[in-house]
């Protein structure tokens, strides 16, 4: 009996709270009709971005592939057959320019897109083919203070190289040291510990063997292990004389 009269009142508070929310959208139908299209219109909106945001990346990479094989294409003479596409230019200075032109009109056409940011970053390495040292210095800057650390750390990278090739080492080896503090999955701590490593040989030559080691270790049977081994054999001067570890 207790049950029967538990059950029924569970079904009145049922019935009085099911006729209470109808009476609510009863009276507020109109708002809630305005709020289910506001939020498939936001749904609508949010799609829309997405899929245009989407088919510009996809514009963008595709420029970008193109724009790549200009930069690695051949030096010298054409391919004598009538009817390859091959690319090729006379000169690596040459080549720079035309990758160059390519590339900054992908990064300024889509500078949203991670197409867009690699181009930019690779813009710098075309200035840096042509011989723009100064150009190519202000872009690897412009990139490495940019929001996207992936990127950033490929030109902080690049810029470190344009140090070390114009004699400004210390300028490189605080670069090399960051990178290696922050690694990323573009440029990994081990890679930034051997070129730290390289900067070092002529001056650190005892650094240069301790971030060898250290390498080898890490990665005793990887490409990067096997480099760090025979760089800790070449290396001349200092006292130190560290073991190497030889892969299984």
């Amino acid at each position: 009996m207790r049950s029967e009269v538990r059950h029924r009142l569970k079904e009145d508070r049922f019935a009085e709270t099911a006729q209470g929310t109808f009476s609510w959208m009863r009276e507020h139908s109109v708002n809630v009709l305005g709020g289910i299209l506001v939020a498939t219109l936001i749904i609508a909106i949010a799609l829309g971005g997405y899929f245009y945001m989407e088919n510009r990346e996809q514009k963008a990479s595709a420029d970008l592939g193109a724009a790549i094989e200009t930069l690695n294409a051949r030096i010298g003479a054409a391919d004598p057959n009538p009817d390859s596409k091959e690319e090729s230019y006379s000169s690596v200075k040459e080549r720079g320019q035309a990758a160059e032109k390519k590339l900054q009109s992908i990064a300024s056409q889509y500078p949203h897109t991670h197409a867009g940011k690699i181009s930019r970053y690779l813009s710098g390495v075309s200035q840096e083919q042509k011989g723009d040292n100064a150009a190519a210095e202000a872009t690897f800057k412009q990139v490495a203070a940019s929001g996207d650390k992936e990127v950033a750390s490929l030109a902080k990278l690049a810029l470190a190289s344009l140090y070390r090739s114009t004699n400004r080492n210390q300028e490189a080896i605080a670069l090399y040291k960051d990178l290696a503090d922050h690694p990323t999955h573009q440029v990994a701590k081990t890679t930034a510990q051997f070129e730290l490593a390289s900067a070092y040989e002529s001056t650190q030559p005892d650094e240069a063997r301790k971030l060898y080691q250290e390498i080898q270790k890490a990665d005793p049977k990887g490409p990067l292990g096997q480099q760090a081994m025979m760089k800790m054999i070449g290396v001349k001067g200092g006292s130190s004389q560290l073991p190497v570890q030889i892969p299984q």
